[in-house]
């Protein structure tokens, strides 16, 4: 069973023990298709997280619901949609590129996350001739995309097991 687990990750040409594998081995193809859509997969669903939580922030604090119990103003709203969207898009596109990915998938989520946070200040508008940070801009704009690229990478490792 060893040396079936071990052809399983190492893609070797040796036969593996389809009875005791946890899951068959996919064929090449779906592999190739599979990591072709890493990327695109990982940015749509960090994409489409953002919607729940649009929705989400609407009816709990104003926006469709008149009956809420917490009304923000337009601004307020909208920052903290910014802020939320900039925490919710790392940890989901994360998350669902390793998903995506037919194995090493811990490996992809640590490679993305370094991505990520190598694009923090390109993602930001941060460049040599407008180089100032304050601790708002800190607060709203990197913290939570640390935070959210830290909820990603960990959320694979919880989820999967291999290496």
């Amino acid at each position: 069973m060893q040396q079936a687990r071990l052809a399983y990750r190492s893609w070797d040409s040796e036969p593996s023990d389809a009875h005791n594998d946890p899951e068959p081995r996919p064929s090449l193809l779906i592999c190739m298709v599979r990591w072709i859509l890493v990327l695109p997969a990982g940015v749509l669903i960090g994409f489409l997280a953002t919607f729940p939580l649009h929705w989400a922030l609407m009816v709990s604090f104003g926006g469709v619901n008149p009956e809420a119990s917490i009304r923000l103003s337009a601004e307020t709203l909208a920052v903290w949609e910014q802020t939320l969207s900039r925490l919710v898009i790392p940890t989901a596109s994360i998350f669902g590129a390793a998903w995506v990915a037919p194995f090493s998938r811990r490996s992809v989520a640590i490679v993305l996350g370094v991505a990520w946070m190598l694009l923090n200040p390109v993602l930001a508008g941060i460049s040599p001739d407008n180089f100032t940070w304050s601790f708002g801009t800190i607060l709203t704009h990197d913290l939570p995309r640390l935070v959210g690229v830290l909820l990603g990478v960990i959320a694979v490792f919880k989820r999967d097991a291999d290496l």
